[in-house]
């Protein structure tokens, strides 16, 4: 893999659906849908790092086809190797996250996989719905809805508000804040035991539009497919 210290938005033309682009340091971003960005990271004995800080290599967007795009990035420090393949969903109102997460290392590894959510105004509501399992945002007459599977997660959180706030990064906890009425950020982190050469999987569904009926479905009939 190659180390990369910068990488630039990637945008790729989706036929007649929407185009949408992948930052893998930083974001992913639907154009037609482009008021949140989406940070992944890892925890691990008592520090986050987040993917294109020092101790990774990335490489962004090394397979591509008009609708799914394959990015890797290595921890040197953890020997962990994260595979992320993001993909249009075919009802245009987001994208599905694949995260595959693989331990290299030779002894087990208790870590925690984090994925910030941020709208780009960052004013407006967020709160976290139980019936959905889900974090969803309100902002500029949009909802944004954000939820993850981890069918080998120990646990899986959720909170509203500033991650400096409701993340005590020493410790590894996340503060249960259901709701937020000033700020659209939010934190989903997901427990898990990684034994030596084991991988485990993820799904994050990240979406947009004015309906939230529509995203209800949406995000339904996504977490079905995993």
């Amino acid at each position: 893999m190659n180390t990369n210290n910068h990488i630039s938005n990637i945008f790729y033309a989706i036929g007649t659906k929407p185009v949408f682009t992948v930052d893998i340091h930083l974001r992913l971003r639907s154009t037609l849908h482009s008021q949140h960005l989406s940070k992944i990271g890892l925890w691990y004995d008592g520090k986050t790092t987040w993917i294109g800080e020092e101790g990774w290599i990335v490489n962004a967007a090394f397979s591509s086809t008009n609708t799914v795009i394959v990015s890797q990035a290595y921890h040197k420090g953890l020997n962990l190797k994260l595979t992320i393949r993001d993909e249009s969903l075919e009802d245009e109102l987001g994208v599905k996250r694949m995260i595959s997460m693989k331990n290299e290392g030779a002894s087990d590894t208790n870590v925690k996989l984090l994925a910030q959510q941020v709208t780009y105004t960052q004013e407006g509501l967020s709160f976290y719905s139980p019936a959905e399992k889900a974090l969803i945002h309100y902002s500029d007459e949009k909802y944004s809805l954000f939820s993850i599977q981890m069918p080998k997660a120990q646990s899986i959180q959720y909170g509203v508000g500033l991650v400096n706030q409701i993340w005590n990064d020493p410790l590894g906890k996340l503060f249960f804040a259901p709701f937020s009425a000033t700020k659209t950020e939010s934190l989903m982190v997901c427990t898990c035991l990684l034994q030596s050469n084991e991988t485990v999987n993820a799904s994050l569904i990240q979406m947009s539009s004015e309906n939230m009926v529509h995203l209800k479905r949406s995000n339904y009939l996504a977490q079905q497919t995993v």
